[in-house]
């Protein structure tokens, strides 16, 4: 799939619930029946395996950035359908036993560990509830729940392996793009205020986390025995997962 036929696709859908929705509120002038907005979010992701002699290695800075609508329910200003079009850059690290000869069949080195730092981007169109008060002192505070689906469209990786006897090999940003999964799906739900500006004009802040429930990275690898030795493979287990602070203008 190319990336260009995700945009395509994505913006059908969002420009076919806008048309909906506005159909469904044209019988309350007094209600907004759309906000549109723009969305700069700083993130930090991690990876978290489970298989056996796999572990995180910690959080990865990352962004997110697009274009955000909001759609009224039920001619409520309180009820909203939150998606939009985002481009996504995630990742994280985790470190995993390696077989010998890692590096081909003129390596000599022996079994070590391997640490991989993925970095990832992807398309993605979230679908959440939002929940928002009524105007507090030029504010609105809001909370959401729902899910957000993303393609894959660009995936590299660098690898800092070291065998047992201290050897060390560096691999920097390789393509490993056939080895992440095409589509990612996370549980999202936060919350935050938006404050009025002039007129319609609203900055957002907020708060959203990102529970990923899909494998990111597919294949398989060796498993590790009690004595260190390596036995039968075992298929990859691990999310993504990533909390971002949530930053925009909406009209």
């Amino acid at each position: 799939m190319k990336p260009i036929n995700v945009v395509k696709h994505s913006a059908a859908i969002t420009f076919f619930l806008f048309s909906t929705l506005i159909g469904t509120s044209q019988g309350n002038e007094d209600v907004k029946t759309a906000r549109l907005g723009l969305n700069l979010s700083p993130n930090l992701g991690w990876i978290s395996p489970d298989n056996d002699g796999y572990s995180g290695e910690g959080v990865k800075l990352g962004l997110q950035y697009g274009l955000s609508m909001d759609f009224v329910l039920f001619n409520n200003p309180n009820y909203y359908l939150a998606t939009g079009v985002k481009l996504s850059h995630i990742g994280g690290k985790f470190s995993h036993p390696e077989r010998p000869n890692y590096l081909g069949e003129d390596d000599d080195r022996a079994r070590g560990v391997s640490e991989a730092n993925y970095s990832l981007r992807y398309v993605d169109v979230p679908f959440a509830i939002k929940l928002k008060t009524n105007e507090i002192g030029y504010a609105y505070y809001y909370g959401l729940f729902g899910l957000e689906g993303g393609v894959n469209i660009k995936a590299e990786a660098d690898y800092d392996y070291t065998d047992q006897n201290g050897s060390n090999a560096e691999l920097k940003d390789v393509d490993v793009k056939d080895d992440v999964s095409l589509f990612r799906a996370d549980l999202v739900f936060g919350g935050g205020i938006e404050r009025t500006l002039s007129g319609n004009t609203r900055i957002v802040l907020g708060l959203h986390y990102h529970n990923g429930f899909t494998n990111i990275v597919n294949g398989r690898s060796y498993d590790l025995e009690s004595n260190g030795a390596f036995s039968k493979d075992q298929e990859l287990k691990n999310r993504q997962h990533f909390v971002k602070l949530n930053i925009g203008i909406t009209f």
